[in-house]
């Protein structure tokens, strides 16, 4: 298939001439002071037209019946500007959507789209109903350009992608709750995929836990632990685990080998409450899980501030999101990747709340409060409509293929494991996501960047296009957030990604 290049919805949109191979100067949409800025074939766009500055991100294609193209594009609209709680400006944004239409006509010979009649049909601004009108108005002059050519190949392959999407919308996702650790007093939660996996380091008779990007060693019947430069040691991977000035030499050496393979994260970058525990000359407890949990720390009891308006109160001396109900005999809440959970005290059990669920109070947090950040997860609000936006817009980047290269190392030969609900299947003995389409055709992402080969050990290169199949990997799979990262167009040496 070919690469889904997103120049030809530039084109959609009017911004573009009509040559997409060849980056051109962008003209002004209105007679008013309106410039596109940057590579017409990378993303996102900007424009300042009547005094108002907006970026347009890549559209997605929604559908293609008949003559009719539809398809929607994130946008953001600069209002002004703010110092933030980091002495720092930053820019206030308006987030919305921009549905579209065009007409087309195709010549199937020249693999050619002849787009026009390009409308902006509606805009969503969750947090600025008032001004929708006029961005719709502003966008409209935008896209107001004469017919375009587009390539029939790549809005096929695009399309593609989004109908392997719209496959797995509506497939379950888990929601049940990981084990939630409350500590009182510095804590560091080490994860392992499950029951540990031991292999030989070669160094001695130290062998290594594969299953964790922890450093977890072992050897003589003890286990090692390094972490900030920091060395533990204990009995039982449960602990207690106590400092030590320096393991035995096969130990430091299986350790440098395994830094030096990338192969670990020994955390020499550690949290700003681990940074603080550490410079005070306290050690963190260390908290081993082989199941999905969550670590989340108070600086000693809770102590906690009643939100106005609420019988809401929250613990002030944490830096995650804990609030108590006042009403339900102090039931507790505690919002994790934007899901919400609740029990009746710290110790647990927990269980996940539906967005039903969840308190009417929650969505009179003022949006002066402290907490205001956390009306993005309550379902109904301004707030959480348009961070549904905000989260769609992609971080992008232009990579050029001679110069970006992907090296990586599997703990012993390739071992794949087959995706549920595809003919797929990914390498779980790499900490980077191997995806086998075909025998011989191989795809890998790191930094948002798509790599492909025609075996599992290389060599690989920048990829020019991603097979729709992969967007049809479903939410259950460890594999599904793969399909957040895209190919967007190439040119020459260059690929646009995000």
């Amino acid at each position: 298939m070919q690469a889904v290049r997103w120049s030809c919805l530039v084109l959609v949109l009017g911004l573009v001439m009509n040559d997409p191979g060849q980056a051109q100067q962008n003209t002004p949409a209105t007679s008013s002071s309106s410039q596109a800025t940057g590579d017409s074939r990378a993303w996102p766009h900007s424009f300042d037209i009547d005094g108002t500055h907006l970026v347009l991100h890549h559209p997605q294609l929604e559908s293609w019946n008949g003559n009719q193209l539809k398809g929607r594009l994130a946008v953001s609209v600069k209002t002004g500007t703010q110092v933030g709680a980091d002495g720092k400006s930053h820019d206030v944004l308006d987030y919305g959507v921009a549905w579209f239409t065009a007409r087309t006509v195709v010549d199937k010979t020249l693999r050619q789209v002849t787009l026009s009649n390009v409308t902006i049909d509606k805009v969503s601004f969750p947090t600025a109903t008032d001004q929708q009108a006029r961005y719709q108005s502003l966008l409209q002059n935008i896209s107001r350009r004469g017919n375009q050519v587009a390539d029939l190949d790549t809005m096929e392959a695009s399309l593609a992608i989004s109908r392997a999407q719209g496959e797995v919308k509506n497939v379950a996702v888990s929601n049940d709750p990981p084990q939630i650790i409350f500590s009182f007093k510095p804590a560091l939660l080490v994860l392992i995929d499950g029951t540990p996996v031991t292999r030989p380091t070669g160094k001695g008779g130290v062998t290594r836990i594969v299953n964790t990007r922890s450093l977890l060693l072992q050897d003589n019947g003890h286990y090692y632990f390094l972490f900030a430069s920091h060395w533990m040691r204990s009995a039982a991977l449960d602990g207690p685990w106590t400092p030590m000035k320096a393991p035995p030499s096969s130990v430091l050496q299986a350790a440098e080998a395994a830094e030096k393979a990338k192969q670990v994260d020994t955390l020499d970058n550690p949290s700003d409450a681990l940074k603080q525990a550490l410079a005070s000359g306290q050690l963190p407890d260390i908290v081993v899980r082989t199941q999905p949990s969550e670590l989340i720390m108070v600086d000693g009891d809770p102590q906690f501030e009643t939100i106005p308006g609420t019988q809401l109160a929250y613990v002030t001396n944490t830096s995650e999101d804990v609030f108590v109900d006042q009403t339900q005999d102090s039931t507790w809440y505690v919002l994790i990747s934007g899901r919400w959970f609740t029990a009746n005290s710290t110790n647990g059990p927990w269980r996940y709340v539906a967005g039903k669920e969840l308190p009417a109070d929650f969505a009179k947090i003022p949006t002066d409060s402290p907490k205001s950040a956390v009306l993005a997860s309550v379902p109904g609000t301004p707030e959480a409509r348009e961070s549904l936006i905000a989260n769609s817009i992609p971080q992008t980047a232009t990579v050029n293929t001679r110069s970006t290269q992907l090296h990586l190392s599997y703990d012993g030969p390739p071992q794949f494991k087959p995706i549920d609900g595809t003919s797929l299947s990914y390498a779980w003995n790499t900490p980077v996501p191997v995806i086998r389409v075909s025998p011989d055709a191989y795809y890998a992402v790191q930094n948002g960047v798509w790599f492909t080969a025609a075996t599992a050990n290389g060599p690989w290169s920048v990829a020019l296009d991603v097979p729709s199949v992969i967007y049809s990997i479903p939410p259950n799979s460890p594999l599904h957030y793969v399909t957040y990262v895209y190919v967007y167009g190439h040119a020459d040496d260059q690929v646009y990604v995000g």
